[in-house]
């Protein structure tokens, strides 16, 4: 898997739900229909010359060793960190440049990755006040989408925002919806 370094990682947005991200990844696998805004950024400052380049996302190296200066750092500061701002964290299985993401993170670092279930996870992230879950506002957001356009009898936006709910929160109400609007 190709890989490039940054010099941070954290950095401070300006949307309203989150109040830092960080990327680790660069690129994304899934090579959507439609031009996405993360490719465009992407392209107009020179981070990737070509589409088809985005679609061969890169794990960035030193995002361990980053994370270790920048955490202390922050801390005090951050309140929550929305993860791949600028991509899908979640590419697994799409490609074999995907999967090989945590392999690569545990080879190059040379330890194993901390064997926590979700509860320990939840308690740190409560301990140091940060947040853990869906964010509501994108909830929100989504569903006064899938509303408007199912309302607008625009079934494919209707569909896309009821699948995003739906994936986010396993609920057999969208599911239901999503059935209902046909495939």
């Amino acid at each position: 898997m190709e890989t490039i370094r940054r010099k941070t990682m954290l950095y401070k947005t300006g949307v309203e739900y989150g109040d830092y991200t960080m990327n680790h990844i660069q690129g994304c696998a899934h090579g959507c229909k439609y031009p996405c805004y993360a490719f465009l950024m992407a392209k107009r400052f020179g981070k990737v010359s070509s589409y088809e380049e985005w679609t061969k996302p890169v794990l960035v190296e030193n995002t361990l060793d980053l994370l270790d200066i920048e955490i202390p750092k922050l801390k005090e500061k951050i309140g929550s960190v929305h993860l791949c701002i600028t991509t899908d964290p979640f590419m697994y299985g799409y490609t074999p440049n995907a999967n090989s993401e945590l392999l690569y993170i545990m080879q190059e670092t040379k330890k194993e990755l901390p064997k926590l279930d979700p509860e320990e996870i939840k308690q740190i992230l409560s301990m140091h006040e940060i947040q853990f879950g869906v964010n509501k506002l994108v909830l929100e957001i989504s569903y006064a989408f899938s509303q408007h356009f199912e309302k607008e009898k625009n079934i494919d936006a209707a569909r896309f925002f009821y699948s995003v709910l739906f994936d986010l929160t396993k609920d057999e109400e969208f599911k239901q919806k999503l059935e209902l609007l046909g495939n």
